[in-house]
């Protein structure tokens, strides 16, 4: 059972994205070099589509099946190509298992388009050098699910393998069939390992790049990120909230007293709203992007203080909030705007407070 598990954890980790997430993603991430490779092979195909054309012996059944090869791998590449620029253009289930679809159907047609050319170059004394070819080529470039990628590998060296037997009968030469097929496997399983380990490395370092490093939430840059990436919820509200004389206790307690009042805030705020709602601002402001309508996220706020106040300490810490509605015609930093003109107000009200601006009215609750 642990070989088991310590197997499955090289193909996926459980705080991780499942396979087709990951293979999802890896294809949006590679687009550009997917497309430039399947309009290479139409190009290319089309080529040599139209050099048949001009000098096969069109009448001879060999010659035609040729042309006939040569125009499938084109209008494949080309349908392959269209279907992932179509999944492209917006990111929904729809359009991602239609390009889900077209890898594997493309993973599975080069496969056999190979061993077809192969076997007929083989019958006429040509080599294999077409079907091992393609095959690590797609395997190098296409990850797919292993149990897949290796079945298909698996089925494309006994293919192979039965056409040698049937050549050349049962010599050494087999050896070297099968050789290829474990090679094919030994690829696949790398390239996926590899891929998925370093998309795994590149999202922890850039979720720590995203996080401030003394309270572990998420900071300035996560926040900038978010809006620049127009994450904006459907809907709720946006607070933003600073620790009341935070200046104070860091010079007259000491900076430890500020580090500990900011982890006490931060503790009161994991308790009340989800990691992906808090962001440290800068200095001691927070900015919450909740869930939660302005109401009901004032009155989580408010909560914060009552905890404050119960927590013992040897000096007070209290916090001033200001809180906006969501707005369709308005911005996620035209929002902050407005909480951080709440804040101000609350501030000159005499802070401690939680100050609401919701369709167009201010209210301050004490």
């Amino acid at each position: 059972m642990k070989t088991i598990k310590k197997i499955h954890s090289l193909f996926h980790k459980e705080d991780y994205l499942s396979p087709s997430v990951f293979i999802m993603r890896l294809i949006r991430q590679n687009s550009k070099m997917e497309h430039a490779i399947l309009r290479y092979i139409c190009g290319m195909e089309v080529c040599m589509t139209i050099f048949g054309l001009l000098t096969f012996n069109l009448s001879n059944p060999r010659a035609q099946i040729h042309l006939i090869l040569y125009i499938a791998l084109a209008l494949v590449a080309f349908l392959s190509d269209r279907a992932f620029t179509i999944g492209e253009k917006r990111n929904t289930v729809r359009r991602n298992r239609l390009i889900l679809a077209a890898g594997y159907f493309f993973y599975v047609f080069i496969h056999i388009w190979a061993v077809l050319v192969t076997t007929m170059e083989v019958l006429r004394g040509g080599t294999y050098w077409v079907a091992a070819t393609a095959s690590i080529a797609t395997a190098v470039f296409v990850v797919l699910r292993p149990a897949f990628c290796l079945g298909v590998s698996l089925l494309t060296g006994f293919s192979l393998g039965a056409l040698y037997v049937y050549t050349e009968g049962w010599s050494a030469g087999l050896l070297n069939i099968i050789l290829f097929a474990m090679v094919l496997c030994i690829i696949n399983i790398r390239m996926y390992i590899g891929a998925y380990n370093t998309m795994y490395v590149e999202d922890q370092l850039r979720e720590l790049s995203f996080r401030d490093g003394l309270t572990a939430v998420r900071n300035r840059r996560s926040l900038d990120d978010r809006i620049s990436g127009n994450g904006t919820p459907v809907k709720g509200a946006v607070a933003i909230m600073d620790i009341d004389n935070f200046k104070t206790i860091n010079d007259t307690e000491g900076h430890q007293s500020g580090d500990e009042a900011l982890l006490l805030v931060t503790a009161c705020l994991r308790d009340l709203f989800k990691d992906e709602e808090i962001y440290r601002y800068g200095g001691d402001e927070f900015v919450i992007l909740s869930e939660k309508n302005a109401e009901e996220t004032a009155r989580k706020l408010r909560r914060v203080n009552d905890r404050l106040a119960a927590a013992e300490r040897e000096f007070d810490i209290r916090v001033s909030c200001g809180v906006a509605d969501l707005e369709a015609d308005k911005t996620l930093e035209e929002i902050i705007g407005l909480a951080d003109q709440a804040l101000y107000k609350i501030k000159e009200a005499g802070k401690g407070q939680v100050g609401v601006f919701s369709n167009g009215n201010e209210r301050i609750h004490f």
